[in-house]
């Protein structure tokens, strides 16, 4: 379905087996924050048409503690800008395969602030 544009994006395809036939849904090894395995949800749904991650309230919570978020409204957060170059990534593992969001990936800037895109 469609195609893909190789110069934007690098790497190789991983195909991974659905864990339900009746939504984009797969096995989710871990979510790894500063080497740290965050909760343990263990699986996912890939949405691409969706422009936020969300994730159960406990495992939100403690992202934001780690990262230094002050919650806002309606399970927003906001999260300090200067952390661009020291925040860690969130790393998802999938499949035995680890893939990487930067801080740049998972923050809205607006306004002059930062938003974690995770609820």
């Amino acid at each position: 379905l469609g195609g893909v544009d190789k110069k934007h994006y690098t790497g190789d395809f991983a195909k991974v087996p659905l864990s339900s036939q009746t939504y984009w849904q797969i096995k989710l090894d871990g979510l790894v924050v500063n080497g740290k395995t965050v909760g343990d949800t263990s699986k996912a749904i890939l949405d691409t048409g969706t422009s936020l991650m969300t994730l159960p309230k406990k495992q939100m919570k403690e992202i934001a503690s780690i990262l230094g978020a002050t919650p806002l409204v309606a399970g927003e957060y906001m999260v300090d800008c200067s952390l661009e170059n020291s925040a860690p990534d969130l790393e998802f593992v999938i499949a035995g395969q680890k893939y990487a969001l930067a801080f740049n990936d998972y923050v809205f800037r607006q306004q002059g602030q930062c938003i974690l895109g995770i609820m």
